[in-house]
């Protein structure tokens, strides 16, 4: 494998990482949204009237996207989820 596929997989899998816990988030009843958020602010759980909302800088990187919505989901209940075991590890970290 190339270096130039094993950079497309690692995307590919941030990205299905991304989905899944976008996903997760919406089972509990928060809504993502992503937006351009002025520096520093890295974005994350927030109330907005009575929605939760997390939301994620547009322009960031894969990585610190995801970073951001595991953030938030240890923030809730995820007993009675399912997730994939390893999104659960990387919620342990």
């Amino acid at each position: 494998m190339s270096a130039t596929e094993r950079e497309n997989e690692a995307r590919r899998s941030l990205r299905a990482d991304i989905d899944a816990l976008t996903l997760a988030l919406d089972k509990l009843g928060v809504l993502v949204r992503e937006e351009p958020l002025p520096e520093p602010s890295r974005g994350g759980l927030a109330r907005v009237g009575p929605q939760r909302v997390c939301f994620v800088p547009r322009d960031a990187s894969l990585d610190v996207k995801r970073s951001v919505l595991l953030d938030a989901l240890r923030r809730l209940p995820t007993d009675e989820l399912f997730l994939h075991p390893r999104l659960r590890a990387l919620l342990a970290e």
